[in-house]
């Protein structure tokens, strides 16, 4: 059982958001990947989920890969 933060998380998805590593860092690597892929293949829909991941982390609803809620 890890503790992940939330600022963390927030600090990855602005300096890499559009690459998935915020994603990654919580574990979801599945999720990560296709961020990636969807900036490669159509840059809006990365673009869309980058904030989409922005409101699920402010609302604190964005869990870990185990459902662990961002402390």
């Amino acid at each position: 059982m890890t503790t992940k933060k939330r600022s963390i998380a927030i600090l990855l998805l602005f300096l890499f958001g559009a690459f998935g590593v915020h994603r990654f860092y919580l574990g979801r690597w599945v999720g990560g990947l296709l961020m990636m892929a969807s900036l490669f293949l159509f840059w809006p829909l990365a673009a869309c989920w980058v904030v989409y991941d922005f409101v699920m982390l402010i609302m604190n609803r964005l869990t870990t890969s185990d459902g662990e809620v961002l402390l």
